[in-house]
């Protein structure tokens, strides 16, 4: 008979087993208290890598180029005159060099230059790879730059350099690549899409199990050969009966296109680039565009103004980079011809209205 005593009731460990999110904690890579401390870009290339890769991420950081300086700019004469004698690497000018750092800044973190002067004047600015650069602090200062050239080392004064960086926290060395915080979904839209194609192409072709009546491998060879003809011209394989026995292995798969959809969004929303700014609205209404223009305006506007002020800082020149037409206005007017619709009010739109 079972031992039904109730005193040998218990419970499962599944608490022990369950896994909780969390983040690791990370070197702030600060400069040391004493003597030199270098910092490289060990991470660029895959940054690289990856600005080659996933279309969101290429289209939505040179998106966000064109609209930082994609309007051209007003400046003094002078500074005219300089900026006319940008030339790169010979076939550049200031517009494709500025485009060049802007994207680099935001896609690796900081975005590098080297000055050229002559007789104390600005010549030429020669941007240079990320991942070819390295940062020399001494006593939490820059003391010089250094440039992997083949087997060599260049090695640069602070102000040899133009120097740009994106998000830099507290004392650290260098600025942050966009990559970092969409890595994941980076990776997680990439294997979705190459796991669909995967069974698209299967839809072709299902997975069959084909039991064959016979261990001779020539006639089991001559069989494949013939299946896989008939596979690719489209045929009907006829084989004697009870020879073959063929059968599907199919694998219900839940469509991705959702997650795909998702992740596309929250890759853009993260960058800070709303997908109708790359010219793709989706499924989003007109008014959800406008929101989301509307609010892109801060953020570009944000990108300028640190373009403009490193480049006073560090070049001195100044700069005023055009900004793109607003929609605000437009928004209001809306509003006012809909008095049924609930949305932004002056106040919401014009720093100072409302307090």
């Amino acid at each position: 008979m079972a031992d039904l005593d109730i005193n040998n009731t218990t419970t499962t460990d599944i608490a022990d087993s369950e896994t909780t999110f969390s983040v690791d904690p990370v070197n702030t890579n600060e400069p040391s208290g004493k003597g030199e401390t270098k910092w490289s870009f060990p991470d660029a290339a895959i940054y690289r890598d990856y600005m080659n890769t996933i279309p969101e991420l290429n289209r939505s950081l040179w998106g966000l180029t064109s609209w930082i300086g994609g309007k051209g700019w007003e400046a003094i004469p002078a500074t005219e005159i300089e900026l006319r004698r940008m030339v790169g690497d010979g076939k550049d000018n200031a517009q494709t060099i500025f485009e060049n750092l802007m994207t680099s800044k935001k896609l690796m973190g900081d975005a590098f230059a080297e000055i050229v002067t002559k007789d104390g004047r600005i010549i030429n600015l020669k941007p240079v790879s990320t991942e070819l650069m390295a940062v020399v602090y001494k006593d939490g200062m820059i003391l010089r730059y250094e440039i992997t050239n083949g087997d060599k080392t260049i090695k640069r004064r602070p102000e040899q350099i133009l120097h740009m960086r994106n998000q830099k926290l507290g004392s650290e060395m260098h600025g942050h690549s966009v990559v970092e915080t969409v890595k994941w979904a980076l990776d997680a839209r990439n294997e979705a899409m190459q796991d669909h194609r995967v069974v698209i192409h299967r839809n072709r072709v299902p997975v069959r199990i084909i039991e064959f009546d016979s261990n001779d491998i020539v006639k089991r060879n001559k069989l494949k050969s013939e299946y896989k003809e008939a596979i690719l011209n489209g045929e009907v394989l006829l084989v004697p009966m009870g020879t073959v026995k063929i059968t599907e292995s199919s694998i219900t798969i839940q469509d991705p296109i959702v997650w795909i959809q998702y992740l596309e969004n929250f890759i853009y929303i993260t960058i800070g680039v709303p997908r109708v700014i790359v010219g793709g609205a989706d499924q989003t209404t007109q008014a959800d565009n406008k929101i989301g223009y509307l609010t892109f305006e801060q953020v570009y506007a944000t990108e300028q103004r640190k373009f403009e002020l490193d480049l006073l800082n560090q070049l001195g020149w100044k700069l005023t980079f055009n900004r793109p037409i607003s929609l605000k206005d437009k928004v209001q007017e809306d509003e006012a011809a809909n008095t049924s619709q609930q949305g932004f009010q002056n106040n919401d739109t014009q720093a100072g209205v409302g307090e």
